[in-house]
């Protein structure tokens, strides 16, 4: 929990995180681009495990999600998933180069999941995920009404007898005017 916001990966990613500008001399031996050294976005990855998904309780509603995948210092084959809607599916990226796509998705459980697709030869390479709120769910209310068949009223004098399938679905208090000749 950080923020506020529940997420994490589903799967223990430890052994598969990795920060490429560790060392000084980083750039030099591997011939990084200067766009990706020391820019904490594109140097730090984690290579996504087949099973393995990334998740934050977010509320019901459409987001704008931004992901960027690649590796500074080795090539990447990437297949990803976010929430339904494919973003790359075996997208391959040299040394360096990286990534980054932004999609509109939908959010209907209070997650949203980001999971690689499973093809042959794919290790995601994940850098970093920007997620914004377009428009958040609100749901319509229906006025509550006494729905047909009604029967007739057997009740003799000034009382009424309201009959038939109640329709309420938000439980609201329902009332009927009756007006009077």
């Amino acid at each position: 929990m950080k923020n506020n916001y529940a997420y994490g990966w589903t799967t223990d990613h430890t052994n598969s995180t990795v920060t490429r500008a560790t060392y000084d001399d980083l750039q030099n031996k591997f011939n990084m681009s200067q766009s990706s050294y020391g820019n904490p976005t594109l140097d730090t990855l984690t290579l996504m495990h087949p099973d393995g998904m990334w998740e934050i309780q977010l509320d019901n509603g459409i987001y704008e999600v931004a992901v960027t995948v690649g590796d500074s210092v080795y090539g990447s084959r990437n297949a990803l998933d976010v929430e339904g809607t494919i973003f790359w599916d075996g997208l391959s990226l040299d040394p360096g180069e990286h990534s980054t796509l932004k999609k509109s998705v939908t959010v209907r459980d209070g997650k949203l999941r980001l999971s690689q697709i499973n093809s042959p030869n794919v290790e995601t390479a994940l850098n970093n995920i920007e997620i914004s709120m377009v428009n958040m769910f609100t749901p319509t209310l229906a006025q509550p009404r006494i729905a047909l068949p009604a029967e007739e009223n057997k009740i003799a004098g000034n009382k009424v007898l309201m009959s038939g399938t109640m329709v309420n679905v938000h439980n609201i208090a329902i009332g009927v005017r009756i007006t009077t000749h």
